[in-house]
């Protein structure tokens, strides 16, 4: 996912070299740092995996629904009881 986001290629150009002794063995070194890279993005986006699957079943439940559907609504009556307020 990193290799088609050209704002983490800009970040891993610009952070990246900070990280990285000159003296030591650099591809070494890189390597490390895209493992780890790799391995927390690898969680993250599990993390967010397990997440949609949990919302989706919650989705197919209609009390679910129903309430989502009421809180959704009630927000939006306050929002606009809150616009017109404010209106002079």
């Amino acid at each position: 996912m990193q290799a088609a986001n050209p704002k983490a290629l800009l970040f891993f150009v610009a952070i990246l070299p900070q990280f990285v002794t000159p003296g030591g063995d650099v591809a070494l070194q890189i390597l490390v740092l895209a493992a780890s890279s790799i391995a927390i993005e690898l969680a993250v986006l599990s993390l967010y995996a397990l997440a949609a699957a949990r919302a989706r079943l919650l989705a197919r439940d209609a009390r679910f629904g129903a309430a989502l559907d009421a809180t959704s609504g009630a927000l939006l009556v306050f929002a606009g009881i809150g616009l017109a307020a404010l209106r002079p």
